[in-house]
């Protein structure tokens, strides 16, 4: 039941969370497996998970290596996989950061402020209502603001929020 309960956490986290997650996991392991096998080589279990960061990400200081065969295939293993997971947690970033500034750039991305008004389909008639509620606007006493535009227009909207 509780693996149930895990996995249903698991798998509605971001995807980045997830798989920074799953390499924190697969390390902190090999670390404290190759502290279990070669205690004297790595006396504390943080001297085999320092050991299990610098292996995986390919860094290799050589202050710590394992001496048994057990010990070195440890180490081997954990090469092959530590280097591709930390290559995949990379490639995954950059992928979710492109995918997202293309949603954004498309349109695509869901709006989740308040009190805005969405123009869709810039033109003269909408130039003539946004005139007309600007006006509208300032009769009632509230105080307008430029907003931030990306489209070049001189007629001027009101801000999203207004004060009296």
């Amino acid at each position: 039941m509780h693996i149930e309960r895990m996995k249903h956490f698991y798998f509605r986290i971001p995807v980045l969370v997830r798989l920074l997650l799953t390499v924190l996991i697969v390390i902190i392991s090999f670390g404290i497996i190759v502290h279990v096998i070669e205690p004297e080589e790595f006396p504390t279990s943080f001297d085999g998970i320092w050991w299990a960061f610098v292996t995986a990400a390919t860094v290799g200081y050589g202050d710590y290596a394992p001496v048994s065969y057990l010990g070195r295939s440890v180490g081997i293993v954990l090469m092959l996989t530590g280097a591709g997971l930390l290559t995949f947690y990379i490639s995954t970033f950059a992928a979710e950061t492109i995918r997202q500034e293309q949603h954004l750039a498309e349109g695509k991305t869901i709006f989740k402020g308040r009190g805005h008004i969405i123009l869709i389909g810039w033109n003269e008639r909408t130039k003539e209502l946004v005139n007309l509620a600007h006006k509208k606007i300032s009769q009632l006493g509230y105080r307008s603001c430029r907003p931030h535009i990306k489209k070049t227009s001189d007629t001027p909207l009101p801000c999203s929020f207004y004060q009296r």
